[in-house]
């Protein structure tokens, strides 16, 4: 006590100081600022905090985020309506960790902020409807917390669903509550039980928010023996249903400025986590970046082997997390848009001392992400002999590690339809070695979004790999193609003559008659040379590669591979014609060299009408 009197009498008036205050210039940027505190053990990068949170909130004039502390993140926003609507659209979570946001006085510092209190909309089962009253909300909230908000009807009643619904400010620091007995008639009681509207992590055994049950440092609480643990995933509220005030979430039929206003953490609720291994924590903690047209530059590559590439088309939401000459990993945002998932497109190393770090980084992504997820590729191993036929046999260590990731993060394998092993030496006989190399996992969670989903085998061509389509809907019925004249045909020497022959035959009438007796003339003789000599492009690929496939599960003998080149040069040809056939749709040629398509074919079909659903390319096609 001595000590500190003597350093108090000891202090000169220099020690304080009076400072002006600026509060117009700090009122406006306060009114544009939010601080955010993610509630979580794990660090958070700011770079992938703003990009999962410009996603979730989707603000119509920008955004900033910096980092300030360890998880503690100021947000600027350029409108005051998007900071309004998000600080009233909580709670919030990112990577499954409450974020906790609020204010920012201007005459506070950000220590002086505090992070305890956080609001939630609770759901009260087991009530009655004559007790489902405005007094006895009150009364349940003052009792949960700090009552924030009501859910009526238009009309100001409470609406007759199963539950009551109340917005709660809830201390985060204290175990949140299960529920009450509510008192009956003849002194019986019955329980009360409350469900919270998207409640982040919190623990089983303390019933705090801000960790797991593994992570938790404070004593199990204590429970009568005729009672269990009241802490578990029932206390979350499930999704589905509507209430009062809640409109159906559509982006697409709202307005940009009120989009992703409704249930908006479906996005924001993304478990990354940036705890990953030194070799490529940097790549994932650096943030996601949008890009166009990323690729892998390929790596000792040789004609068609080699690299890594992934496209996209337009309209698909994806954000690149990592790549390397292995790996290309991808969340995606739009199929379904309300649940994210993340795509891991794999090269699996083919020497045995760069496996390990293969799998090891495959672990980490499986540890990163607890979504649904998929990875597909050439993972260059094979899981167990059916997956080999020919050559040694398959041994334990053989596997490449493949099985000991497939049981440690539980994944499926999504099977196939077609040829049974994706790649071949294309030795003969008895030196001939084929593996299932090409495959698709993902785990309970993706199977159970995508539970139609299939992966086709197709037949190879210019690869010693077979290409595999992994397609994760039924495919769609387009209908009747109307005729048009396919530049492809010109490829045949023998178009040429079947238009000068049609063309030529006599019409009589107008001008007018005559010029569309001779294209309906001569768009028939097309049908008919098409279908009897040219044939279908599609059709006939499809033939090639059904026969090129049953030959490629045939045994091996001279024959079969002398078949099998004859019909890939073939099938080349009618890929070729097939190309031709793309790019005159896409109308790159019509922009580059005029308009060479006779246009006369088209005078009675809106051509640029017309869209493509889907184009499915693989590797040698």
């Amino acid at each position: 006590m001595d000590i500190i009197i003597n350093q108090t009498q000891s202090l000169l008036c220099e020690d304080y100081l009076d400072l002006d205050a600026d509060d117009s210039n700090a009122a406006k940027e306060s009114a544009l600022t939010l601080v955010a505190k993610v509630i979580s053990p794990k660090k958070i990068n700011a770079k992938l905090a703003y990009s999962i949170l410009l996603k979730a909130w989707n603000p119509s004039k920008g955004m900033q985020v910096k980092h300030q502390e360890d998880n503690v993140f100021s947000i600027s926003f350029n409108h005051e309506w998007d900071r309004k609507r998000i600080l009233d659209a909580r709670p919030w979570s990112i990577m499954s960790s409450h974020l906790v946001l609020r204010d920012w006085p201007a005459n506070l510092t950000l220590d002086e902020l505090e992070f305890h209190h956080s609001p939630f909309w609770i759901r009260i089962y087991g009530l009655p409807p004559n007790q489902m009253t405005k007094s006895n909300a009150e009364r349940i909230g003052a009792r949960i917390g700090e009552l924030k908000d009501i859910d009526f009807t238009a009309d100001g009643n409470f609406a007759w669903y199963k539950f009551l619904r109340i917005q709660v400010v809830l201390d985060i620091r204290q175990p949140i509550h299960t529920g009450f007995h509510r008192t009956k008639e003849a002194s019986s009681t019955s329980w009360i039980h409350l469900r919270y509207e998207r409640l982040p992590d919190f623990c089983f055994n303390c019933g705090r928010i801000g960790h797991v049950h593994k992570g938790c440092s404070q004593m199990p609480l204590s429970f009568p023996e005729t009672k269990t643990n009241p802490y578990g995933p029932w206390l979350r509220a499930d999704s589905s249903g509507s209430f009062p005030h809640t409109a159906e979430w559509n982006p697409q039929a709202m307005p940009k400025e009120q989009a992703n206003q409704q249930h908006p953490d479906r996005r924001a609720n993304i478990m990354l986590n940036t705890s990953a291994s030194p070799e490529i924590q940097p790549e994932i903690a650096g943030g996601p970046e949008k890009y166009t047209r990323p690729t892998i530059p390929p790596s000792g590559s040789k004609k068609l082997s080699g690299g890594l590439c992934l496209a996209w088309k337009n309209g698909v939401d994806l954000e690149i997390t990592l790549q390397t000459k292995n790996i290309i990993n991808a969340l995606i945002f739009s199929d379904p848009p309300d649940t994210p998932w993340m795509l891991s497109a794999v090269y699996g190393p083919p020497h045995w001392e760069c496996k390990r770090k293969f799998w090891t980084d495959m672990s980490v992504l499986a540890a990163a992400f607890e979504g649904p997820w998929t990875c597909i590729g050439d993972f260059n191993a094979v899981a167990n002999q059916t997956e080999k036929k020919g050559g040694r046999p398959v041994a334990n260590p053989s596997s490449g590690g493949i099985c000991e990731f497939i049981n440690q993060h539980h994944m499926i394998d999504l099977g196939f339809s077609g040829n049974p092993f994706t790649w071949s030496n294309n030795r003969p006989l008895s030196a001939n070695i084929k593996e299932r190399l090409d495959k698709a996992y993902a785990n309970a969670a993706w199977c159970t979004l995508f539970p139609d989903a299939s992966v086709t085998h197709l037949p190879g061509t210019a690869s010693d790999h077979l290409p595999i389509v992994l397609k994760t809907h039924k495919p769609l019925y387009c209908g009747m193609k109307p005729f048009k004249f396919e530049a492809a045909w010109t490829r045949d020497p023998t178009s040429h003559y079947v238009v000068q022959s049609a063309w030529s035959q006599p019409h009589f009438g107008t001008p007018e008659t005559i010029l569309c007796r001779k294209v309906e003339c001569t768009s028939k003789a097309l049908r008919k040379w098409n279908s009897t000599h040219f044939g279908h492009i599609q059709s006939r690929i499809g033939q090639l590669m059904s026969i090129l496939d049953k030959i490629q599960q045939s045994e091996p003998s001279v024959r079969n591979l002398e078949m099998e080149k004859n019909l890939k040069v073939e099938l080349q040809e009618q890929l070729c014609r097939e190309e031709w056939l793309w790019h005159q749709k896409s109308r790159l040629s019509w922009k580059s060299e005029g308009d060479l398509n006779t246009k006369f074919f088209h005078l009675s079909t809106d051509y640029g009408g017309r869209s493509v659903l889907a184009v499915f390319y693989s590797l040698g096609r």
